[in-house]
């Protein structure tokens, strides 16, 4: 009967020893791996309600409209010397018709470079701005993910966000955070 006790006695040893390395392993296990908590913004809504009030950027869209109105009257001239183009046509004054072709000419060339100089500087502008504001969403993004526990941010209007529940929806906290 000493024998046998000694054998079931290691046995059990054994045994208990096997549970607590295959427990310890498990519970290693379960802390390497972590799981992804989502969050998702509707970056839309932040643009229209943070961004498109700023007033440096009403500031860019108000200079682009008075560029625009700039164009527009020199369009308008332009236009001008056409009907007096057409007038000396009908007069048969070449010396004329030569004089306007030229400034014809001349006031198109300058117009389609003026506007494409100026569009080429709003576009930049409106970029860097964009680029500043977009650094700032994620800014805030990440600071409101990290404290929420949250390990990715999705953007709503992304493509392959099938569903989301609103429970995970992060877009006022971020807005918060920009203020």
């Amino acid at each position: 009967m000493g024998v046998i006790m000694k054998k079931i006695t290691l046995f059990v040893v054994i045994l208990i020893g096997f549970c607590i390395i295959f427990l310890t392993a498990q519970r290693q296990n379960q802390t390497q791996m972590q799981v992804t908590k989502f969050a998702v913004v509707n970056f839309e809504r932040i643009q229209r309600e943070r961004f498109e009030n700023r007033s440096d950027v009403q500031q860019l869209r108000a200079n682009r409209q008075a560029i625009q109105t700039e164009v527009n009257e020199l369009a308008a001239e332009i236009q001008e010397l056409h009907e007096s183009r057409a007038e000396a046509q009908r007069q048969q004054n070449s010396n004329e018709i030569w004089r306007l072709d030229t400034e014809i000419t001349n006031k198109t060339g300058y117009l389609r470079n003026y506007a494409a100089e100026k569009d080429a500087e709003f576009n930049a502008a409106m970029g860097r701005l964009q680029q500043g504001f977009s650094d700032r969403v994620r800014e805030a993004a990440e600071r409101v993910a990290i404290s929420e526990g949250v390990t990715m941010v999705l953007d709503i209007n992304a493509p392959g966000v099938v569903w989301f529940s609103n429970s995970v929806n992060i877009t006022a906290d971020v807005i918060q955070a920009l203020r």
